[in-house]
């Protein structure tokens, strides 16, 4: 989502998560310093809470008729293979925050901007009950058909692969912390991710069986 800076250029919240941890795996305190401020109600700070929890899941469907370079069967592809098509969009993929108590599993989806939790749930709601006229995709989308507009931001776009329209969710009006966190993790650079599943703070599990990945519309896959 276009968010402008004080010279009035677009701030691409994308290449600034991608700064988040430097070369030498350390956090950029200036980076993160400018986020915690750019989000309101604490976002950024409960999102790196978030990913340090060790409760974030990422699921990775990876049909049992896939290849290897070689063109014989491979059951499990490397982690950095993951990661790209996690980036690549080739393979579908789910993301679950698997509760620390007796809650319920927290589902997140970036790709249309949604996810479980009861303070998104409620947001939406907010902007329901204010809208006058109008719709309210009207309300929390931004749309850019301008080809000469387009932005390298990928955080909270939607239909990311139009080639016509660029479309973002007003993150300012709707965000949480799960969606912020998942966007710090698969809307930055391979890097920022692989960093964090190095420190074995992210869960990337990878399922060949299309009924094991069907149960995660129901429960977390132990």
């Amino acid at each position: 989502m276009e968010t402008s800076g004080e010279d009035g250029s677009a701030i691409n919240h994308s290449e600034l998560f991608s700064q988040l941890v430097n070369k030498d795996g350390q956090m950029n305190d200036t980076v993160a310093s400018f986020l915690y401020y750019m989000f309101p109600r604490e976002l950024f700070i409960r999102a790196l809470s978030l990913i340090e929890s060790c409760n974030m899941f990422i699921y990775v469907l990876v049909p049992s008729g896939v290849n290897d370079k070689n063109n014989q069967p491979l059951k499990f592809l490397e982690v950095s293979d993951l990661v790209n098509s996690i980036y690549d969009d080739s393979e579908l993929h789910r993301l679950i925050v698997k509760p620390s108590d007796e809650d319920v599993p927290t589902y997140v989806d970036l790709n249309n901007w949604m996810c479980s939790c009861q303070e998104y749930t409620d947001l939406m709601l907010e902007r329901l009950n204010q809208m006058e006229a109008g719709s309210l995709a009207s309300s929390l989308l931004k749309d850019i058909d301008d080809s000469q507009r387009f932005q390298e931001d990928r955080f909270a776009q939607l239909d990311a692969h139009s080639l016509s329209m660029q479309r973002y969710v007003h993150c300012e009006k709707l965000n949480c912390p799960h969606l912020l966190a998942y966007s710090i993790l698969l809307r930055s650079s391979t890097r920022t991710l692989q960093h964090f599943l190095e420190k074995g703070q992210i869960l990337l599990i990878q399922i060949n069986n299309m009924d094991e990945w069907l149960k995660l519309h129901i429960n977390v896959v132990e």
